[in-house]
């Protein structure tokens, strides 16, 4: 019996029975680290912050150690216990970025036959996409265009209601300006209208100017120099001139 001893006390030693612990108790430690929430969340996010600066100072001890402290156990604990317990036959696989097509979940799935998981359900749960970010982005930029857009038509708009407020003083500017080259002309009359052609259905636009002359007529040369500067200087090419006498 005494020579038994050291042996009883070598097999009390190395038995693994004392560290046992009960399915309920391992069930709830290793569910409750699947979810990230609370501690494992903000262990996360500090792992995180630590493989940033890794990746900034092309460190690879800070990147391993960010690896070290962050809960990734928690999932790998979860898959391999899900696989070894054989009254649960379910995985939930959740997933970031762009969402999976129903051919890659199909694939994933039939990839469980090579680790012996017959008769395992697989169960896809999509966290963070990009595709959502992607389309509310989408969806800014849009909102941003049509609101340059809307703004380029005001200003248009507006642009085109200070011409019309300045317009009645232009005739009063160009009989200013005609009377310092010619001053037999005594009155100046300028108007916008519309000119319809046949065969089109938009309207042009036709800039009127009538000038009464009091006093010796403009002779043909002198007409097409003042057609030739009333049209650059209004800055229309379809300019009528009138002359009154």
């Amino acid at each position: 019996m005494k020579n038994n001893r050291p042996l009883r006390r070598l097999l009390q030693l190395i038995n693994l029975e004392s560290d046992l612990d009960s399915f309920d108790n391992i069930h709830e430690t290793i569910e409750k680290d699947l979810v990230f929430k609370g501690t494992n969340l903000w262990i996360l996010v500090f792992a995180i912050l630590v493989a940033s600066i890794g990746l900034n100072m092309n460190s690879t001890a800070v990147i391993i150690g960010a690896m070290l402290i962050s809960p990734l156990m928690g999932p790998i604990n979860g898959i391999g216990y899900s696989i070894a317990t054989p009254n649960r036959r379910t995985i939930r696989l959740v997933y970031g970025g762009s969402s999976l097509s129903p051919e890659q979940k199909e694939e994933i799935s039939s990839r469980a036959a090579n680790f012996n998981l017959k008769g395992v359900v697989i169960d896809f749960y999509q966290g963070f996409s990009y595709a959502d970010a992607a389309t509310r982005n989408s969806e800014v930029e849009t909102l941003k265009a049509e609101i340059n857009r809307l703004n380029m038509v005001n200003r248009e708009r507006n642009a085109k209601l200070s011409s019309l407020e300045t317009k009645p003083e232009l005739g009063g500017e160009l009989l200013a300006e005609l009377v310092i080259l010619y001053p037999q002309v005594s009155e100046v009359s300028y108007s916008e209208t519309l000119k319809y052609k046949t065969g089109k259905n938009t309207p042009d636009t036709l800039t009127v100017v009538a000038i009464t002359l009091k006093g010796r007529s403009f002779t043909d040369k002198e007409q097409v120099q003042v057609e030739k500067w009333l049209s650059t200087r209004l800055g229309s090419k379809s300019v009528k001139v009138y002359y009154d006498k």
